[in-house]
């Protein structure tokens, strides 16, 4: 008998590998069996911004904030960021950041888009500096401060 149950496991395992054999067909099996499941609609997200195809990837970012308890609204935010809606991007990061999600993330994020896109370097610098506070062990963010400054006192002594 168990020769027979390792026989039909065997083979229900052969006849399905191909379901999983890459990341893409795996999450969109994934989400075919389980809609609903968060992670499955995250996850087919960020293939779709690998693709640079943002309007598949905010629908399902939405759909991963609907199941997943807004979890996910500082993905959905860099979406708008690339997409060029800056000011729902910064909409989006201070939802995140009051619902206490990615913060620092978000902080830096915010910083960068007021540099670059509205040009305001007290802002940015505000913002780079709350991105250091709340993730004090991360060099990251202290080097992205540091670098800020400097791309801004080298602007201001031209």
């Amino acid at each position: 008998l168990s020769v027979l149950l390792f026989s039909v496991n065997a083979y229900c395992c052969f006849i399905q590998q191909n379901k999983y054999e890459n990341k893409y067909t795996y999450w969109v099996n994934t989400y075919f069996d389980a809609p609903a499941y968060h992670g499955a609609c995250y996850w087919l997200a960020y293939l779709y911004t690998e693709q640079k195809n943002y309007s598949k990837a905010r629908e399902f970012l939405k759909k991963a904030n609907e199941y997943g308890g807004n979890r996910y609204v500082s993905d959905l935010a860099l979406i708008y960021y690339y997409e060029g809606n800056y000011n729902k991007a910064k909409e989006l990061y201070n939802k995140s950041i009051e619902l206490g999600i990615n913060k620092a993330q978000c902080y830096r994020n915010l910083s960068v888009i007021y540099f670059k896109i509205d040009n305001n370097t007290n802002k940015a610098i505000e913002y780079a500096k709350l991105a250091v506070k709340e993730e004090p062990y991360d060099d990251g963010y202290k080097q992205y401060l540091l670098n800020l400054q400097k791309i801004i006192d080298e602007k201001n002594n031209i």
